[in-house]
């Protein structure tokens, strides 16, 4: 386990609103062993020795500290009358040092203390993936020291990264960012191509002696080769919440095992769609190289498909055992009323409000019937299979202008339809009736309406067009 020492300047930082320590979150069970606060006016050493000296008295809201010394000990869970002695026998052993300094500049403190030459350096500030600018400003201010700098970015888990690795995975994800923006796709496109982006790296857990985190952390996917679940919509909510399009973390198990996936209110006025649909990416991935691109079944799905769908696994949820209809749900919460269960419908419903937008004009009590029904309508709403044909091509379109080993034929499309059930032909009397007197299978009327609808359409024109183009274009390269 790494020891981290936090040193700040403002003895508030120690402490939560509640007044109790703040505790910081690590995958590996990684907190700070000790933490202490400092003036600022003199070096680290002659700090720690006025304060051995003086009784120091620190009044945070309720809770009152009054000790000889300030060192927080977190195992013990209070503050230590530790000697001066000790102390400095600690930091000999201490791997990082967290600065959260508000009164001095933090480069300079750096530069003042020798003791903190050789440590590797948290500068306390969370870095977006928006802050280009201070990104670089940081990169130019610690030049001379930036191999021992560290800072805590956001989608790591509280894990603090290089100052560098951070600077790599804010460009690489902007770089990404501004390249969709470029191509004007409508929302559900643009999350195709995430969602298709993401599925280039292959599912691959970290090893037994590694942490959690290489899987997990958005700094150590960019950058690495491992991935799981998590780490799917880590990387797929960072990207498309760059892109104004929010992303729910649904986590589900089953008897043994969590899996993630994600939730995403999807508002597409081109293809008029307005929904609340399950996209799962793990499931949905290929070890071939190119063998993701054949796979949407579990890309867009509502409540309904994703509860039934064996696909999916036998995944158990929250949301899952739930009823699917606005009538079903006011039934049971009426049953259920005062009563344990009345909470996980009422959670449910309110989860619904705030992914869709919806306002209950009685927030606080029994949801409002208007309200449930509108936001029940949003969740069970199959996207037309004509729909995802033309969202797929206009989105392929593109991935086979970057890429020529992207599947972009009609074969392809009529393969990629079926292993997604985007059902042409649906199991009703008229597809049955079909079967019976013209002597046809399911699957020949699947593919016959597949096919009709492609005709109807550009789709194959611009299929042939765009592939002409490309050659066109290579053989010029080549004269």
């Amino acid at each position: 386990m790494q020891n981290i020492l936090m040193i700040t300047d403002n003895i508030e930082n120690l402490f939560d609103m509640k007044g109790n320590f703040k505790s910081i979150r690590f995958y590996d069970d990684i907190v700070p062993e000790l933490c202490f606060y400092v003036e600022t006016d003199e070096k680290l050493k002659k700090e720690l020795n006025k304060i051995k000296k003086s009784k120091i008295k620190y009044k945070y809201e309720n809770f009152i500290l009054e000790h000889n010394e300030t060192f927080f000990n977190k195992k013990a869970g209070n503050f230590d009358n530790v000697s001066f002695d000790s102390m400095m026998s600690v930091l000999d052993t201490i791997d990082y040092i967290e600065l959260n300094l508000e009164k001095v500049d933090t480069l300079e403190y750096i530069k003042n203390n020798d003791i903190l030459s050789n440590k590797k350096i948290i500068i306390s500030k969370t870095i977006r993936l928006t802050d280009f600018d201070k990104i670089n400003k940081m990169l130019e201010k610690y030049k001379d020291i930036k191999e021992n700098i560290y800072v805590y970015m956001e989608y790591d888990n509280c894990d603090c990264v290089k100052l560098e690795d951070c600077a790599k995975v804010i460009n690489t994800i902007k770089n990404i960012v501004d390249r969709i923006k470029s191509y004007n796709f409508s929302t559900l496109e643009t999350i195709m191509y995430v969602y298709d982006l993401i599925r280039y790296k292959k599912y691959n857990e970290e090893n037994d002696d590694e942490s959690l985190s290489e899987s997990r952390n958005l700094s150590k996917i960019v950058l690495g080769d491992k991935i799981v679940c998590e780490g799917y919509v880590t990387y797929f909510m960072a990207i498309l919440k760059q892109l104004n399009i929010d992303v729910e973390h649904d986590s589900v198990y089953d008897r043994f095992v969590g899996h993630s996936r994600a939730t995403i209110y999807v508002k597409d006025d081109k293809y008029n769609i307005d929904g609340l649909y399950y996209f799962d990416p793990t499931r949905d991935n290929s070890i071939d190289e190119m063998g993701h691109l054949d796979n949407y079944r579990c890309f867009a799905k509502t409540k309904k498909e994703i509860d039934i769908d064996n696909k999916f696994g036998n995944f158990n949820h929250k949301d899952k055992n739930l009823p699917t209809t606005s009538k079903e749900f006011l039934k049971c919460l009426d049953k259920n009323k005062n009563t344990f269960y009345n909470k996980d419908y009422i959670n449910w419903i309110h989860k619904l409000y705030r992914l869709t937008g919806i306002k209950d004009s009685n927030p606080n009590g029994m949801p409002d019937e208007k309200a449930v029904e509108l936001a029940f309508s949003k969740i069970n709403r199959p996207i037309d299979p004509t729909i995802m044909v033309n969202v797929l091509h206009n989105v392929r379109k593109v991935e086979y202008l970057e890429n020529n080993n992207v599947p972009f034929s009609i074969e392809d499309y009529f393969y990629i339809t079926k292993n997604a059930n985007w059902n042409f032909a649906d199991d009703d009397a008229e597809n049955k009736l079909l079967c019976a007197f013209f002597g046809k299978t399911m699957e020949e009327i699947e593919a016959e309406k597949f096919y009709n609808f492609i005709e109807s359409t550009n789709i194959g024109k611009e299929i042939k067009n765009i592939k002409n183009e490309k050659v066109l274009k290579l053989n010029n390269q080549m004269l």
